[in-house]
């Protein structure tokens, strides 16, 4: 084989192994403030260990939920979890995504982005902005002459990875986050209830 084909294909495997990061590492240098509780100490029990971990903290226990080569999952609260996730880029670098869910009667969740740093990245550059519209059909619904139709200013939307690869998806449960009443006005005009999004490389797309 010639001496420059092998050289370029020792450089490119170089490079693809010197870039790869496993979600060990992105966790052992991760600032405190990402998972408030979780000690230097604390990050290695949960690395380390195959099995069911759980740590003692100020909020509740820690525990460790899903944990494979690119992602953990924590429930970090009697109320909440923490979705880590890396996600590739396709220039050979990559982001960390960050997915902090608190639940009541309905979920929420907070969705960052940050670069190998730790330094916070605009979201914007990686997914759209999700809204009511996302869900509803926010025209149909102003054109409504009902009285009773009232447009929600807000609607929670949890998301999670599913199992753990790069696809996540988002979920809002109207029927839950609204009285019953709101919800049967509304019901003729819900566009969707789950937002399927792919990462292409460079951001989400919608599937």
């Amino acid at each position: 084989m010639n001496k420059k084909i092998i050289l370029l294909i020792f450089t490119l495997t170089s490079l693809l192994y010197a870039n790869a990061q496993s979600i060990n590492d992105v966790i052992e240098s991760m600032p405190f403030e990402i998972v408030p509780g979780l000690a230097d100490d604390d990050k290695d029990v949960m690395l380390v260990d195959t099995g069911l971990v759980s740590i003692p903290s100020p909020l509740g226990e820690i525990v460790k939920v899903r944990h494979s080569d690119t992602y953990l999952k924590m429930k970090t609260s009697e109320v909440g979890d923490t979705q880590i996730k890396i996600l590739n880029k396709s220039d050979g670098d990559f982001v960390i995504c960050v997915v902090r869910t608190v639940c009541g009667d309905v979920c929420d969740s907070n969705i960052s982005f940050y670069n190998e740093e730790w330094s916070e990245l605009v979201s914007n550059e990686f997914m759209e902005e999700v809204s009511v519209s996302t869900f509803l059909d926010v025209n149909g619904i102003k054109s409504s002459l009902s009285a009773d139709i009232e447009l929600p200013l807000f609607l929670p939307v949890s998301a999670e990875f599913v199992d753990g690869s790069d696809n996540l998806n988002l979920i809002v449960d109207l029927e839950s986050s609204l009285h019953k009443d709101s919800f049967d006005a509304l019901s003729p005009y819900i566009i969707k209830s789950k937002l399927a999004l792919l990462w292409d490389g460079k951001s989400f797309v919608a599937q």
